[in-house]
């Protein structure tokens, strides 16, 4: 038991560390790519980026302070998380929020663009902080803003995921920008926002289901895999042609984030199963997401 709750300390500690290393990741690709264009990102981080201007303007300012702001304006989506959807989504997101604040604070923003082909730094920056956040959701975290507000709906209602909600309310960020700023830089606003959350939503495994078929002798691997992931199973029996031996043929539907673990779970109940694995599935019916 010592061994077991040991094993689940040292998961969830590297699980918090990821987190932090893709709010890190993401802050990354804001500061060296996207930030010295001047184009604004299609989600929280772009309200802040809005407040910042919009301060700067009135007090005649030059100040950097998108991640300070940023934190202060997630503090009401920290509170909704802890009452509302999992406290220790709660930890990681705050403790991610923290080191992807400092990270916007700290990694020093350049004067000028990397070089000068605006769309391949898009691209890039797009890739770069897509998979910071993606990887950050894939460990149980979130850098705030709208992935707490996507998480929440993905709960609530089918068919959501924190990549269409980042595209449903980035529309408030690039109308502030349509009348703000010349039209390049609304495009490539555009551009890079579709690209991070189209990354983001690939990235982040449990949008991505599978179709599992699997076949073993164990009688023990069905009733595991119920208990492990939570997730309906369908079994029947069969007889295996070459050997003339019972087996049970196994399937089951599980996110992508689920089978990874999973599979390498069965091999070690039963070294001698096979599997059949397949994103291509559509499912009709209940098929609750598992976010942590």
């Amino acid at each position: 038991m010592q061994d077991i709750k040991k094993k689940f300390t040292g998961r969830v500690l590297m699980e918090t560390v990821y987190s932090m290393l893709g709010g890190i990741l993401y802050a990354t690709g804001l500061n060296l790519f996207v930030f010295p264009l001047g184009l604004y990102i299609g989600t929280i981080t772009g309200i802040a980026q809005m407040v910042q201007a919009i301060i700067n303007s009135l007090g005649n300012l030059n100040l950097a302070m998108t991640g300070p702001l940023l934190f202060l304006i997630n503090i009401p989506l920290l509170v909704l998380t802890y009452r509302v959807i999992h406290k220790g989504f709660f930890y990681k997101t705050l403790l991610t929020l923290t080191a992807q604040s400092i990270a916007m604070a700290v990694i020093p923003i350049a004067g000028q663009p990397l070089i000068n082909d605006w769309l391949t730094l898009c691209v890039i920056g797009g890739l770069v902080s897509g998979f910071g956040a993606g990887f950050t959701l894939r460990h149980g975290g979130s850098g705030g803003g709208l992935d707490i507000l996507g998480v929440y709906l993905s709960l609530k209602f089918r068919g959501f995921s924190v990549g269409k909600v980042s595209l449903l309310v980035s529309g408030i960020v690039m109308l502030y920008v349509a009348v703000s700023f010349p039209i390049e830089i609304l495009i490539y606003s555009v551009v890079f926002t579709v690209v991070y959350s189209l990354v983001l939503d690939r990235v982040h495994y449990q949008n991505v289901k599978v179709f599992a078929l699997i076949v073993s002798e164990s009688p023990k691997v069905a009733p595991f895999i119920n208990a492990r992931v939570g997730r309906g199973v369908t079994q029947w029996e069969a007889t295996g042609i070459y050997s003339s031996s019972r087996k049970n043929v196994i399937l089951t539907i599980v996110d992508k984030y689920e089978f990874r673990n999973l599979k390498k779970e069965l091999v070690e109940l039963d070294p001698q199963v096979f599997m059949i694995d397949s994103e291509r599935v559509d499912v009709t019916g209940t098929f609750d997401k598992h976010l942590f």
